[in-house]
């Protein structure tokens, strides 16, 4: 889903801004058996005519069953065979509103019925909540309701609202409460015919606050029940987070970080570490209790990181948890204060370079130079094989300074292998030389997946605007190309983005690739490939997807 609203995005800005799309079903029914039901999806956020709707269904424990297909600006109707004569699809334009009538119910019917957008990737890119279709010659019957508090309050508490003996399903739990500190779990409901169903909130902090359950259960159900949660005392620990020194002339220096807990609950104390507020998996940290005193303690958690990563001025986070409250301690390197603002960087060599050309290089930047007179730039390998630069470049800029640029050509086996260079610069005039370390980047590899995406519909002009996603790879070295019938096309015809790190629990990266064709060429069936080369593909480290027109329906291949 993360994909699909990149995409939007991008439409937005090149097609100018849309609503929100939403699919809103019809709510439960109960029905008897031989009888028959229709459910509503109204649609909202996109224009009804260009796209289809797909209906789906799901029984209790099981998985999706596709049901048929309307494409509601032809009025092409597919439906999967077992399902013809048992369901009717239609719509209505003037209500952007899609229908599906089901007949002869029996107690196989009785299940959870989706509908869902068919989207310009071809896939159901957007789904609705869901209409629950009970088959019974039962009656409703509406839930009992009861509250659940645990005996001992700590600073972390978790509250349940046990709904029972109701039919047919489903009910709404909601809760409300005073607290901002709060987290919410509905779990399935259990029972063949009476249900069951339980609902928990989560909430932490010190003071008293109110909670509410509220439930709705069709056609008229609407009760609460509020618990209320009084304040209870928090022993705080007191975090102290000290890093190591780095040693500027090793090659694999490592740095550690110590984070100590003075103070805690005895045997109540939980340490994870974060870089750049996500989880760090791949380096377990080493945490030892240090001291007691009588139902206190204190204790010490240490981690080690590469210097690359320290030097990287990404944040470090110490979190401690104690009686369900999180105590968070946070550390970084300072900036350097290098002579009269002089700034060094590395840069790695290109997978492009690297797998495809044969000809990896280090690039070594030197900016904010009074000039380039005196200066004198080297190189080191950890290998001690005697390396020099190839190539070494001077540029002076409007703002009076200077930068130089030295390129090193590097053994790709030497650097895949995880072999270290340096980078020293020196100059008469500074106190010490200025040396930058680089290796391969540490840590879990991913591979990424690429989507290609075509010209937005609403796009008028004589261009035509693919755009390729490239999504959860690591590390982030990168390169993309595209082709034109599998003819390689220039840069100056195509923009990537610098790679950005994914939101949530995944610790990859994603970037976008833009290219402009004239609409001519689009049109002409001509095959465009977006070609990304990374290390974690298997060999030769390329993945093609391939974008073209056949007959005015686009279509997609991988290559």
């Amino acid at each position: 889903m993360e994909l699909i609203w990149v995409f939007l995005f991008l439409l937005s800005v090149t097609a100018g801004v849309h609503s929100e799309v939403q699919l809103q079903q019809s709510g439960a029914e109960l029905v008897r058996p031989g009888s028959s039901v229709k459910m509503s999806c109204k649609s909202s956020g996109y224009t009804f005519t260009s796209y289809g709707i797909n209906w789906v269904k799901q029984r209790p424990g099981q998985g999706l069953e596709w049901i048929g297909y309307i494409y509601i600006g032809y009025g092409y109707i597919e439906y999967n065979e077992k399902f013809k004569g048992k369901a009717t699809l239609t719509s209505d334009t003037s209500s952007r509103t899609a229908y599906m009538q089901l007949s002869s119910l029996t107690s196989e019917d009785s299940a959870i019925y989706f509908c869902a957008r068919w989207g310009l990737i071809f896939a159901m890119d957007y789904w609705g909540q869901g209409t629950s279709v009970t088959v019974s010659s039962a009656s409703i019957r509406n839930p009992q309701l009861y509250p659940l508090k645990p005996c001992k309050g700590t600073a972390s508490m978790t509250l349940g609202c046990l709904v029972k003996d109701y039919f047919p399903g489903p009910v709404t739990v909601t809760w409300y409460s005073d607290s901002l500190n709060m987290s919410t779990v509905n779990f399935p409901a259990l029972g063949s015919e009476l249900k069951v169903t339980t609902s928990q909130v989560t909430s932490w902090g010190k003071s008293a606050k109110n909670f509410t359950c509220h439930v709705t259960h069709p056609p008229s159900f609407n009760e609460s029940r509020t618990i209320l949660v009084r304040p209870v005392n928090i022993t705080e620990p007191t975090l102290e987070l000290l890093h190591s020194s780095c040693d500027p002339n090793a090659f694999h220096s490592t740095i550690q970080l110590y984070c100590f807990i003075y103070g805690h609950i005895l045997n109540d104390v939980s340490v994870s570490w974060l870089m750049d507020d996500r989880e760090i998996t791949d380096t377990l940290a080493q945490t030892v209790l240090i001291k007691e005193e009588g139902k206190l303690a204190s204790t010490c958690s240490k981690l080690n990181i590469t210097e690359q990563q320290w030097m990287s001025e990404s944040t470090f986070t110490c979190k401690v948890t104690s009686q369900g409250v999180d105590y968070l301690a946070h550390t970084r390197r300072c900036p350097d204060h290098e002579p009269r603002g002089v700034i060094t960087y590395l840069i790695p060599p290109s997978p492009l370079d690297l797998y495809q050309n044969g000809a990896p290089k280090l690039t070594c930047l030197v900016v904010d130079l009074e000039s380039e007179k005196n200066v004198n730039v080297t190189w080191n390998q950890e290998k001690k094989t005697p390396v020099s630069a190839s190539q070494w470049y001077t540029k002076h800029h409007h703002n009076a300074t200077t930068s130089i640029t030295s390129i090193l050509p590097v053994v790709a086996k030497d650097w895949i292998e995880g072999y270290g260079y340096q980078c020293i610069v020196d100059h008469p005039d500074f106190p010490k030389p200025i040396v930058r370390s680089i290796t391969k980047t540490p840590g879990q590899r991913s591979a990424p997946e690429v989507y290609v995406f075509p010209p937005p519909e609403e796009e008028s002009e004589d261009k035509r605007t693919l755009t390729c996603l490239i999504q959860n790879f690591f590390p982030e070295d990168i390169s993309v190309q595209w082709l034109e019938d599998g003819k390689l096309i220039s840069n100056s015809h195509h923009s990537t983005t610098t790679p950005l790190k994914s939101n949530g629990s995944n610790q990859g990266f994603f970037i976008f690739s833009r290219l402009e064709v004239a609409k001519t060429l689009w049109t002409q069936r001509k095959q465009f490939t977006c070609q990304v080369i990374h290390e974690a593909l298997q060999k030769p480290r390329k993945l093609e997807k391939t974008i073209s027109t056949s007959l005015g329906n686009t279509s997609l291949r991988p290559s």
